[in-house]
């Protein structure tokens, strides 16, 4: 018997499907990775903005001496929120189109806008009343992704009016 030296081609070919299969395989994990990475950076980012605007509020009603009903041409209602605050100001909270509006009105000709956003296209928000007065509650809603996915979550910010003075 002749004893031949190498592999034969029905090996070779079984090798390189093997190959090809670890190849696809590691194709698709890379490509699941990939995704997974994006889903992270965009909820790490909706974090940060509705952190940013959490932080914002509760400094705002934490500083505030009461809720107003009626204010420099605003109305509370479920899309704003109105402060007073110490030094003859006055803060207006509104939600409109994926956004919180911040402004402050205040002695002489003090009017300053920030715009906040809230999360995403899709997102919005809405103030809860509170009968007794003495806080405000933010819940923001339905933000999506840039993919376009509906992420169904809600978020409520709680804050005291005048923090935790006595």
């Amino acid at each position: 018997m002749i004893r031949r030296c190498g592999y034969s081609l029905v090996e070779m070919l079984v090798v390189i499907g093997g190959l090809v299969a670890m190849m696809s395989l590691s194709s698709v994990l890379l490509i699941s990775m990939q995704n997974l990475q994006k889903t992270v950076r965009e909820d790490e980012e909706h974090v940060r903005m509705n952190t940013s605007v959490a932080d914002r509020l509760r400094e705002d009603v934490g500083h505030a001496l009461a809720l107003l009903d009626r204010e420099t041409g605003f109305q509370s209602g479920p899309d704003c929120v109105i402060l007073k605050m110490p030094g003859n100001r006055v803060v207006v909270w509104r939600t409109q189109s994926n956004e919180a509006v911040r402004r402050e009105f205040g002695p002489g000709d003090l009017d300053v806008r920030t715009a906040m956003p809230l999360g995403g296209e899709g997102a919005s928000a809405t103030f809860v009343p509170d009968p007794a007065g003495r806080k405000v509650v933010l819940r923001l809603h339905g933000m999506r992704d840039a993919a376009g996915r509906t992420q169904a979550r809600t978020i409520e910010i709680v804050a005291a009016v005048g923090g935790d003075r006595p």
